[in-house]
């Protein structure tokens, strides 16, 4: 979450979505932009798939974490261009955690942690 949210709150996510807008307007360089952009994209979140898996996810939903994070926070990124995004953003981090390990539990560590939890109360 943190690498992702280093990259879409910062100006080089702005200057990369106003290249891409721009150069969408132009249909000389318009066509091969989503196939440019899939090529640098699609390997770093191979990698974050990978890390997810060796952290104990499955496949599948390493592959669901890693677009979800990515969703939310490119959304968010591009809100900060007419809003300030602080006010929800901390907000918004917590409950993504939440919901990732709540829908996408790993089997060894999330149900040592919530029986854990359990025996607490």
């Amino acid at each position: 979450i943190a690498d992702f949210h280093e990259f879409f709150m910062s100006r080089n996510f702005w200057v990369a979505l106003d290249i891409t807008i721009d150069g969408s307007k132009n249909p000389d360089i318009a066509p091969p932009i989503p196939s440019t952009v899939a090529s640098y994209r699609g390997p770093l979140y191979e990698q974050w798939v990978d890390v997810l898996i060796k952290a104990g996810w499955s496949p599948a939903d390493s592959e669901e974490i890693v677009r979800t994070t990515s969703a939310l926070l490119a959304g968010i990124g591009m809100r900060t261009l007419w809003e300030d995004v602080n006010v929800y953003l901390a907000a918004a981090l917590r409950r993504l955690e939440t919901i990732i390990h709540t829908n996408w539990p790993r089997p060894e560590s999330d149900t040592a942690v919530a029986k854990s939890r359990a025996k607490a109360r």
